[in-house]
């Protein structure tokens, strides 16, 4: 998370959890109000193994760098559009260093 926060300015802070999840849900991203104030909260399932945990977090994460705000995602034509597509490419070559 320290290399993501040195690299990418999302529009509000942003909480990693790992957590049981519904069975057929690796991840999910949303918007949590903590003490008042706005946070995008990444859920991760603790079910997956270091690989998979590792994938799913990157994913969530573009997710993260793509969002704008509550008007403007209900506008997004799909959250896997291609603004998604860019942050996740560039989520893995800066953070995965491939």
């Amino acid at each position: 998370m320290a290399a993501f926060r040195a690299r990418f300015a999302p529009l509000y802070p942003v909480t990693v959890r790992r957590c049981k999840l519904p069975e057929d849900t690796w991840g999910d991203t949303g918007i949590v109000q903590v003490k008042g104030e706005p946070r995008l909260q990444v859920r991760v399932s603790k079910d997956l193994d270091d690989v998979g945990s590792l994938c799913v977090l990157i994913h969530e994460l573009a997710h993260v760098i793509a969002y704008r705000n509550d008007e403007a995602e209900l506008l997004r034509e799909s959250p896997h559009d291609a603004e998604f597509g860019v942050a996740f490419a560039r989520l893995w070559r800066e953070l995965v260093d491939c």
